[in-house]
């Protein structure tokens, strides 16, 4: 018994040692990646159709957007409205919210909000309310293609006072009267070519042939890839067609396609001719081909 606690004693030793030489390299050596902090890879199995703002509703896409764009209001940690985009929230209070009687006896209110003066796009372009006009325009449309048709049927109409202030007028007097966190804002000075034919704006979106123009975004983030599958090299052919189809590279996609199908056909020739090497000296049916 007394040689076997010494060797116990001599293991629990070594285990120490192992322990703390451990606990010292990974002190000595900073985790992978630590100095690569200015860019955020996001993987997610949902891939979005498209990444403009005001069509079709997909989780993968407001994730996205919800660090490349920055509504107007937003509800806080304490679930309470703030401003993002403005500079402060309109309320019957502070005068910057007006109630006003509509001509069929229901009640609206005038709503009165003013873009942060430091806030642009990511190409360096102000963001004024040319753009809030743009994408007013966009949403009252019936042929754009927007998901919350529902909202711009609400705003009667949109005064510009100035490049920075904005009264939206709205048919209808409700609790949350402040929040317009689905007013999405359009970048104008890169959208409005796209717009040009308005029945086909959903396809010809920026955010879908050019996602990753800086000139888009006006959140923290900007999207610098944008590629169905794992992305950059290793991506494959399969994903490649999926993203050309979203983003009508449509020569890039029949490339695609005539790699894949010739892909196919050699790997079949290939597998074909290790079979008969394999099996033809032995296997039934190999012997039967050769007689």
């Amino acid at each position: 018994m007394r040689f076997m606690n010494v060797f116990r004693d001599k293991q629990r030793t070594r285990r120490r040692r192992c322990a703390v030489l451990t606990w010292l390299l990974a002190c000595a050596v900073p985790p992978a990646g630590a100095a690569e902090h200015e860019a955020l890879s996001i993987g997610i199995t949902q891939f979005p159709a498209t990444l403009n703002p005001n069509i079709d509703v997909m989780t993968a896409k407001s994730y996205v957007l919800g660090m490349a764009l920055r509504p107007f209001t937003v509800y806080d940690a304490e679930w309470k409205l703030a401003c993002l985009l403005c500079t402060e929230l309109p309320s019957i209070a502070n005068g910057l919210a007006v109630p006003v009687d509509l001509p069929d006896g229901k009640k609206g209110i005038d709503l009165t909000y003013t873009i942060r003066p430091d806030a642009q796009w990511a190409d360096g372009v102000p963001v004024t309310t040319a753009d809030v006009q743009f994408t007013y325009e966009v949403g009252r449309n019936p042929q754009s293609g927007i998901s919350n048709a529902e909202l711009y049927r609400r705003i009667s109409g949109i005064d510009l006072k100035d490049d920075k202030t904005f009264t939206l007028h709205v048919d209808k007097l409700t609790f949350d009267y402040a929040a317009i966190h689905d007013f999405m804002l359009l970048p104008a000075h890169i959208e409005r070519d796209a717009f040009a034919a308005p029945a086909e704006y959903r396809l010809h979106t920026r955010y879908n042939t050019d996602p990753t123009n800086p000139g888009l975004y006006n959140g923290p983030y900007r999207v610098a890839e944008f590629v169905a599958g794992s992305g950059g090299t290793a991506s494959g052919l399969a994903f490649r067609i999926l993203e050309a189809g979203y983003q009508l590279k449509i020569p890039r996609m029949f490339a695609a396609l005539a790699m894949v199908s010739g892909a196919g056909i050699v790997i079949f020739l290939v597998l074909s001719l290790i079979s008969h090497l394999l099996l033809r000296r032995w296997h039934e049916s190999a012997v039967r081909r050769e007689n």
